[in-house]
């Protein structure tokens, strides 16, 4: 077979070299650029001949991408069985008649895409995002008092009954270096569907089963920020839930973060009947499961 350097060098004709060689060796071995018959560029991932799934390290990849805000045009375009000799897959024949590709996306501006991409990837690779531990709940608490003023603030007492009986809604990203939380986002599940203030502080209203979470706090250090860390979270909280099965994701926000929300995926619902740290407050929604 083609050496992945001589293959990236033919297939990106009209790059110059030192940039089709950088291609080459920052794509993971899964992930192959092509053109097709549109002479378009392409990012294909190969599907596993077996599960018919992405692998699992190329899915790594394409996690911290879409944390990041990388939007990957996701389209199945063939699968091949076996001993069915030559198939075509999205314009690219192949006589391996185990390959399947998956087209993730296509820009007209792929190169600034790939470069913004890679460099967004590799930032992100610094952090952990995890489900918070009962020894760092005391880091819980101190972000949510370092990132909201005195009146919008959760209490204490509340953010350390979050850490303890939500844990598995209260997600937090690492610094891999230090072993510092960086941010947080955390919510409780419910079967209500309008936010209301007693969710704050009322950890009664939790209820594991619930078919939506309303999320109660993203936070990011001030030393953290301009990262992606906060849509990280939110990229990764998103499809956590909806693997759970969950509906949807319910926040309110200040309107000044409307626009941020709106990139996460969230819907602006107008003003929201919380009067919380007596400001005007926006029902933001983003669906996950029918």
């Amino acid at each position: 077979p083609m050496r992945r350097k001589d293959f990236f060098q033919r297939s990106v004709d009209g790059l110059s070299t030192a940039l089709a060689a950088k291609l080459a060796y920052q794509l993971p071995a899964g992930l192959e650029l092509r053109r097709n018959v549109g002479d378009q560029l392409v990012l294909f991932c190969r599907i596993d001949p077996v599960q018919h799934c992405v692998a699992e390290d190329d899915i790594c990849l394409l996690r911290q991408l879409e944390r990041a805000g990388i939007c990957l045009q996701k389209r199945r375009v063939g699968v091949a069985l076996p001993g069915k000799g030559q198939h075509r897959h999205g314009g690219i024949h192949t006589d391996d008649p185990v390959t399947a590709l998956d087209q993730l996306a296509v820009e007209d501006g792929f190169l600034q895409f790939f470069e913004r991409a890679m460099e967004e990837y590799h930032k992100m690779e610094r952090y952990e995002l995890r489900t918070i531990r009962q020894d760092e709940m005391e880091q819980g608490v101190a972000i949510e008092l370092a990132c909201f003023p005195p009146n919008e603030a959760c209490s204490e007492k509340s953010m350390r009954e979050r850490v303890q009986y939500a844990p598995e809604l209260f997600l937090a990203a690492v610094d891999k270096e230090t072993g510092k939380i960086a941010g947080t986002l955390n919510g409780l599940a419910t079967n209500e569907t309008k936010f209301r203030d007693a969710f704050f502080d009322e950890i009664s209203l939790y209820d594991p089963k619930g078919e939506n979470v309303m999320l109660l706090g993203l936070s990011v250090l001030p030393e953290y920020r301009g990262q992606g860390i906060a849509r990280a979270l939110m990229e990764e909280y998103s499809r956590r839930e909806q693997k759970n099965g969950r509906k949807q994701l319910i926040l309110t926000c200040l309107q000044d973060k409307v626009e941020m929300y709106k990139k996460m995926n969230f819907r602006d619902e107008g003003i929201s009947a919380s009067t919380w740290g007596g400001e005007e407050w926006h029902d933001m929604t983003r669906k996950l499961n029918d």
